[in-house]
């Protein structure tokens, strides 16, 4: 049974299946007259919600596919998000993972959307899945509420990791200020 999650909603994964290993999935739809680049990524933070050090290792999205412990695998980008399926997936091992790490939080974000005044009010049938990749069967779904939003930047929710069960809080907030002021939550200075 897969769990539709709504904004600020958490479950544990541990609870559900005793998998390690999990996808986070995204797929979306532009307006047929629009060319933009929605990108899924990453980032391993420690127990202040602050990126581990080497920040470049650890933030994970179309130039970096993979986290320096290789717990965080980007399958590559996807700049139309054109056909069937999922258009960007990021895949997560627990079991491999930094034991400094406590969050991991997940970010969509259009790219140079700010710039060329390209927002989440323009994208469609925004959906997010989480995948339980050793049974083999999706675990959860979430759909951030898009409408009429300015916002060129979501965090989609957080990995959470905690005295050893994981668990999953759907976010969906977004920043009309673009993805440097979302990184700098983390404390990531952006050198992307």
């Amino acid at each position: 049974m897969t769990i539709n999650l709504s904004k600020g909603q958490a479950i544990s994964l541990s609870k559900i299946t005793s998998s390690k290993k999990f996808e986070l999935r995204a797929s979306w739809d532009l307006n047929e007259l629009l060319v933009a680049d929605v990108d899924i990524m990453c980032v391993l933070c420690d127990s202040n919600n602050k990126v581990l050090q080497p920040q470049e290792k650890n933030l994970i999205f179309y130039n970096n596919l993979e986290s320096l412990d290789k717990s965080v695998i980007h399958t590559g980008d996807n700049k139309t998000g054109d056909g069937d399926g999922w258009d960007e997936i990021i895949k997560l091992d627990f079991s491999k993972m930094n034991p400094n790490v406590s969050t991991v939080p997940m970010i969509l974000n259009i790219h140079e959307g700010l710039s060329k005044g390209i927002n989440f009010g323009l994208v469609k049938n925004l959906k997010v899945q989480i995948y339980d990749v050793e049974n083999q069967q999706p675990v959860a779904e979430f759909t951030p509420e898009l409408t009429n939003s300015l916002d060129t930047c979501i965090i989609i929710g957080n990995f959470i990791k905690n005295n050893g069960e994981f668990f999953f809080k759907a976010s969906g907030i977004g920043a009309m200020e673009g993805l440097d002021k979302v990184l700098a939550q983390f404390a990531i200075v952006a050198e992307y």
